[in-house]
């Protein structure tokens, strides 16, 4: 039987090659439950050299996901212990401007990893 994990692996999307949002918008997420139920971190952003780097601006941010975290940067780990959960209202109402295709995807996949089901965090259910 091949799971979602599997396939999801094989389409996973790092760079969201071709700007697609369309996922998102078709069934978007309940961030703080996915931030809850640590499939989601939001965390301070990446310097880009291997660190972390204090916000520019109220809401700036990176998003990392469980997936991320299965084979996380340096970076990623440091970054995890310095959450935003001021950015998850921001994140939540612009959703379909930050996840792209790929981030979904890696989203899906850390919710079966969980044994969950994505229907629970979609907020058009």
């Amino acid at each position: 039987m091949i799971k979602l994990v599997d396939i999801l692996k094989e389409i996973y999307d790092d760079k969201g090659e071709g700007g697609e949002y369309t996922l998102i918008k078709q069934n978007p997420f309940n961030i703080k439950k996915l931030v809850d139920k640590q499939i989601l971190f939001i965390t301070k952003p990446g310097d880009g050299k291997g660190g972390i780097e204090e916000p520019n601006w109220e809401f700036d941010s990176s998003i990392i996901t469980l997936y991320n975290m299965d084979k996380a940067e340096p970076w990623m780990k440091i970054a995890i212990k310095s959450p935003m959960p001021q950015s998850i209202p921001y994140i939540q109402s612009n959703q379909n401007k930050l996840i792209y295709n790929g981030k979904y995807r890696q989203i899906l996949w850390g919710i079966e990893k969980k044994g969950l089901k994505p229907e629970d965090f979609y907020i058009n259910k």
